[in-house]
């Protein structure tokens, strides 16, 4: 629709009149869509709030872990002596260098993914590109990945 042409305007004004003339009879019109929009809307925030929640419980488990690792290091040691036997430590090293090299490698990428993303809806003149490119990182650290971002910016 070309709002420049007067007939376009016109109609644009009609019907703006219309809805404030009639706004209520138009809500009530209405109400069932409305009332499922805000339905779902609602499950969505409360979905949302408790994935907050849990993020948070997350975060608290993993400080509370964090602050005690000796006592924690120590029981899952002795764990794994008593199941495999004096080989335990070895191979709980093993393991925890495995994890280690496999998290920095998730988060160097990540890290290069989100810088890339900058540059590039920089170069593209993409508004809000740092916000965008700190939206990849965050997807690529949780495995989701920046096509969620790159999609929509890209069309």
């Amino acid at each position: 629709m070309d709002f420049k042409s007067p007939a376009a305007r016109t109609k644009v004004t009609l019907i703006w009149q219309e809805f404030q003339g009639g706004g209520l009879a138009l809500l009530q019109r209405y109400e069932p869509q409305l009332a499922a929009a805000g339905r779902w809307l609602l499950n969505l925030s409360a979905g949302l709030m408790v994935a907050v929640l849990e993020i948070f419980a997350g975060i608290i488990v993993a400080a509370m872990i964090h602050a005690s690792r000796i006592r924690v290091v120590g029981f899952v040691s002795a764990i794994a002596e008593r199941i495999v036997g004096p080989r335990g430590l070895v191979l709980l090293n093993a393991g925890g260098k495995s994890h280690q090299g496999r998290c920095d490698r998730v988060i160097g990428t990540a890290l290069l993914e989100g810088v890339l993303s900058w540059i590039g809806f920089a170069v593209a003149g993409v508004p809000g590109a740092i916000v965008l490119a700190a939206v990849t990182f965050f997807l690529a650290i949780i495995q989701i990945g920046p096509l969620l971002v790159w999609l929509p910016v890209a069309i």
